[in-house]
């Protein structure tokens, strides 16, 4: 396996090694609809009680978004070649594998 490959961990702890080809994660939160470049990403959890009570992302630099990831699927390419779309209510875990690279959030709206 190459370290650069991404995994991910399926609801029932079936796992999937590959790339994922989404460039960026957005996800609502209680300060607004924020975009998080995948280079920046270091985990994405998705809702799953009791662990997690909401979507979680978790940046390289030590920041953790809650809310909903607004994407219904995650575009995603194994190893062998063949392409996929995950629906997120099959996924527990996204691990990036890739180098870490600083990539802050952009706030792509505010709640009023």
């Amino acid at each position: 396996m190459n370290s650069s490959n991404d995994i991910i961990i399926g609801r029932q702890g079936d796992s999937l090694t590959g790339t994922v080809n989404d460039t960026e994660f957005v996800i609502s939160t209680k300060f607004g609809d924020l975009a998080i470049p995948k280079r920046g990403i270091a985990q994405i959890h998705y809702k799953n009680p009791v662990q997690y009570a909401e979507d979680e992302i978790w940046t390289y630099v030590g920041d953790k978004y809650s809310g909903e990831i607004q994407a219904k699927e995650v575009d995603f390419t194994l190893v062998t070649g063949q392409k996929l779309k995950i629906p997120n209510r099959l996924i527990h875990t996204i691990f990036m594998m890739g180098v870490p690279r600083r990539g802050g959030a952009k706030l792509m709206s505010c709640i009023k």
